[in-house]
């Protein structure tokens, strides 16, 4: 028999031996997801909810073969999932449907959250024996954050302005300051004393980047008067980024009590007092204290206080966060909320308790001139019996006035010594009334140069 038939014959006996031999399927070229007609890319948090619909698309391999179907999984993991035809878990696509249709809650009946990714593995299933050839490799796509769920609050807790600890008593018409801790989806959190959640609700956008940012003081919230029984409800709503919204509520009993005035936060400038009272103490007596604001057990320096009458004055000594505390003679203290101690500015430069021209002025002419470095600064000019007389303290304290825009009188966006500091300088002296206040000195593009406008300026530049 001639050689060339014998060698056709042969390769016409392995062919229809291994049927598939040689052939090597190829998984799909790629896979496109969108959720209810919306495209999704990897990394991507989708809003689901029941109505849900999820398509994948899949783009055929480029390389020859016969493709009869795929096989696909949905699971959590990035790694291969080894897929087969016998694998419980594994669907099969419609035969030569390159399109899968999911409806979400088949995909996760009891729904998924934010921090659940998704991943969809697929392979190619061909070849003309039995079993069917599937592709040696598979192709991934995620991961996809299908969330239905809202937020989910860990901790809720009221806090009366000055409390350390959170409470449920309450004084009527009370600030209170609310605490949450929550899944870290959360991005909006509403509050109302209605359980309807309006347009015109109360909304405040909350920034945390882990769990130690937790609990998160939302804002100081006026919980209004009680019902009949003594009750009030503060509703809350919790939104996440893609808009999920979970809510709660928090019920308080409102009682008559003493507080603290003046009530809340406040800022209060060195060298400037602060007068605080207990509203509802009767005769009762106190011992009255500075405290830090992070921890009440500590006394702090940054503040001191005289008390008389009932009547604690409190002085700002030095920057930083401080409570006032009234301690009775039994039961628990009361605190005022936090008082943010700040250098503030007055024209008494050199804190002797008068503001003059070729004192306070000249320090002030000199400063902004630039030229009087050192003790030439205050040489002749800062009062000996002074608070403030070292030229690095008087530099100091107007550098700040200067950087805060305080000392730019005429407010044309520049501080200098000429315009500025000639406008004290004249202010200061009294002898520049009307339009004589701000001749020649008051830049004429600037937003204050009314000689009216400017008095009433400098006049509130003013020790009090």
């Amino acid at each position: 028999m001639n050689r060339n038939i014998i060698r056709m014959l042969v390769a016409v006996l392995i062919t229809l031996i291994l049927p598939c031999s040689g052939l090597a399927l190829a998984p799909p070229q790629s896979l496109t997801v969108t959720v209810d007609e919306q495209s999704v890319g990897n990394g991507d948090t989708i809003k689901v909810d029941g109505d849900t619909e999820i398509v994948v698309q899949i783009v055929k391999p480029g390389e020859t073969g016969t493709i009869d179907n795929y096989i696909y999984v949905w699971n959590g993991s990035s790694a291969a999932a080894g897929l087969s035809l016998s694998s419980d878990s594994v669907e099969v696509a419609s035969e030569g449907d390159t399109f899968v249709t999911f409806d979400y809650p088949d995909l996760a009946p009891e729904g998924s959250d934010f921090d659940q990714p998704w991943y969809i593995h697929v392979r190619t299933v061909g070849g003309i024996g039995e079993p069917p050839e599937i592709s040696d490799t598979e192709i991934m796509a995620g991961p996809f954050y299908f969330d239905s769920k809202g937020p989910s609050p860990t901790y809720i807790g009221l806090t009366e302005k000055g409390d350390q600890q959170p409470s449920s008593n309450l004084v009527f018409s009370s600030n209170v300051e609310l605490e949450i801790s929550a899944t870290l989806d959360v991005k909006y959190v509403y509050l109302s004393t209605s359980p309807t959640r309006l347009p015109t609700t109360y909304k405040e956008e909350v920034s945390v980047a882990s769990m130690e940012d937790f609990p998160y003081i939302l804002q100081e919230f006026d919980i209004g008067s009680p019902d009949e029984n003594d009750k009030a409800i503060i509703y809350v709503w919790y939104e996440d980024g893609v808009g999920n919204v979970t809510s709660g509520s928090i019920e308080l009993t409102l009682k008559e009590g003493k507080r603290m005035e003046p009530e809340g936060k406040q800022t209060l400038g060195i060298d400037n007092t602060l007068e605080f009272s207990v509203v509802g103490a009767g005769d009762e007596i106190y011992i009255w204290s500075v405290v830090d604001a992070d921890d009440p057990a500590q006394v702090s320096t940054a503040g001191s206080l005289s008390v008389s009458n009932g009547v604690a004055t409190l002085t700002g000594i030095s920057e930083g966060t401080i409570r006032v505390k009234a301690l009775p003679g039994s039961g628990e203290p009361i605190y005022s909320g936090v008082i943010t101690i700040v250098q503030m500015f007055c024209l008494d430069v050199d804190g002797d308790g008068t503001q003059l021209a070729f004192t306070d002025g000249l320090l002030i002419l000199r400063y902004l001139m630039g030229t009087f470095q050192g003790d030439a600064l205050t040489n002749g000019a800062a009062q000996p019996g002074g608070n403030r007389i070292d030229p690095d303290e008087v530099k100091a304290y107007l550098d700040f006035a200067k950087n805060n825009g305080i000392l730019n009188i005429d407010e044309d966006g520049s501080t200098l010594a000429f315009t500025d500091g000639l406008l004290i300088l004249r202010y200061l002296m009294g002898t520049f009334q009307g339009d004589a206040l701000t001749s020649g000195a008051a830049q004429p593009g600037g937003n204050r140069t009314d000689s009216d406008e400017v008095k009433g300026y400098l006049d509130s530049l003013r020790c009090k």
